[in-house]
């Protein structure tokens, strides 16, 4: 079998890296030893030699490629930014208990909640008021405790900032998607299209890097079957807990919505603390000026 010279390296392990990672894809790699000048010359079979120079310059740009996030896992104070989402959706709750009631159809449209001939009227600021209020403590408690566990995931994966465009973006989605495809008549109001998105958000972010890496070289644990067995068992515990009030368009509306959110690339370490305070901002920004626009128009007391 003819062999054609692939690439010189400086070091005795970089020589056995490159070999290893070619046998693994099933090349025949021959090393021969080291000159004074050279160093150790990599031979692979010449039938193969193009895939084996496209595989080394695809490891070479994920090694590369900056992978140390802005907001390493366990950063410290990171969980506050979710445990404020989860405390902001708790105190409007509690307000609308003390002014009604969260089950009481004129408090939801008072405090924002979707209903599709107000958004056909121009209220479009409910899209975002409505996914921070809950209609009952059970919707409440189901919501929350999904927001704990996946806000922990995604906070340390995304980044605060990311976190909340995630989170408002994939809200409004859901809300959306729900306006569009779903009841004309009904009320809907809640945190899960946005908590669905954060999934969605962490799929598609841990796919990318996936992509981006080599099979061959890096030989990942994370199956994207996993990805539907998180699906499926979020919507079966928020779905339980609705149930029968589960708005399921909103849900894969708001998902989708995450994963497009997401899909923003991540920038090197100095840009990167500018793009997550920007996006965090806007996210803000959206977020107040719904509830002032709200205010400045005045929610109905009665429709």
């Amino acid at each position: 079998m003819p062999f054609q010279p692939l690439r010189h390296v400086a070091s005795r392990q970089h020589a056995e890296d490159i070999s290893l990672l070619l046998q693994s894809l099933g090349m025949e790699v021959h090393v021969d030893e080291p000159t004074p000048q050279a160093g150790w010359l990599i031979w692979v079979e010449s039938s193969r030699h193009a895939e084996a120079q496209r595989v080394l310059a695809e490891e070479e740009a994920a090694v590369q490629a900056p992978t140390v996030p802005v907001h390493p896992p366990g950063r410290s104070g990171d969980f506050t930014w979710v445990l404020g989402l989860a405390l902001i959706n708790i105190a409007a709750w509690a307000i609308m208990e003390q002014h009604g009631g969260t089950h009481d159809r004129q408090t939801l449209l008072r405090f924002g909640a979707v209903h599709s001939p107000l958004l056909y009227a121009g209220e479009w600021w409910r899209l975002v008021t409505a996914q921070f209020i809950h209609i009952g403590v059970r919707h409440l408690f189901g919501n929350m405790v999904a927001l704990l566990v996946l806000g922990g995931l995604a906070v340390r994966t995304l980044g605060p900032g990311r976190l909340l465009f995630v989170y408002v973006v994939a809200g409004v989605c859901g809300n959306l998607a729900g306006f569009a495809f779903g009841s004309d008549t009904a009320l809907k109001a809640g945190a899960s299209g946005a908590i669905f998105g954060l999934l969605g958000a962490l799929a598609g972010s841990r796919l990318r890097q996936l992509r981006r890496q080599s099979a061959a070289a890096r030989p990942a644990r994370f199956k994207p079957w996993h990805i539907l067995a998180m699906v499926l068992a979020l919507y079966g515990f928020i779905g339980g807990v609705q149930y029968p009030h589960t708005d399921h368009i909103a849900h894969f509306g708001g998902m989708l919505g995450g994963v497009l959110a997401a899909a923003l690339p991540t920038a090197a370490e100095d840009t990167e603390r500018k793009v997550q305070a920007g996006l965090g901002l806007l996210a803000t920004s959206v977020c107040v000026g719904a509830w002032l626009w709200a205010a400045v128009a005045g929610l109905p007391t009665e429709y």
